[in-house]
């Protein structure tokens, strides 16, 4: 978890400077980053699930373009593979808010 801390600590203020969420091409450009890491250094790759639940739930990254780049034919599967929970999971999140905006449910 250290690593995936430094980079809260770090990196994120950066990232919030760019924009929450980043502009689209910044959110592509830093997937295809995750893609960059699953060929040159395969120990971040067991990270990278973290990092994506981190940049989606600090509002860096937007769903759609996470399941754009997720679904993208050429990426590589190693990485997919990894955070596909995550991917998973953000799907879900999604659908809850979803179903809260359709219907207001009793808190």
């Amino acid at each position: 978890g250290t690593m995936v801390q430094s980079v809260k600590d770090r990196a994120m203020p950066v990232f919030e400077f760019l924009g929450t969420p980043m502009i689209d091409v910044a959110q592509q450009a830093l997937l295809a980053y995750f893609d960059w890491v699953g060929v040159h250094d395969k120990k971040v790759v067991q990270i990278l699930p973290h990092l994506l639940k981190l940049f989606y739930e600090e509002d860096i990254f937007e769903d759609d373009e996470i399941f754009k780049w997720f679904n993208m034919t050429n990426g590589r599967e190693d990485v997919r593979a990894a955070v596909k929970s995550v991917v998973e999971w953000i799907k879900e999140d999604e659908d809850e808010d979803n179903d809260e905006d359709d219907e207001d449910e009793d808190e």
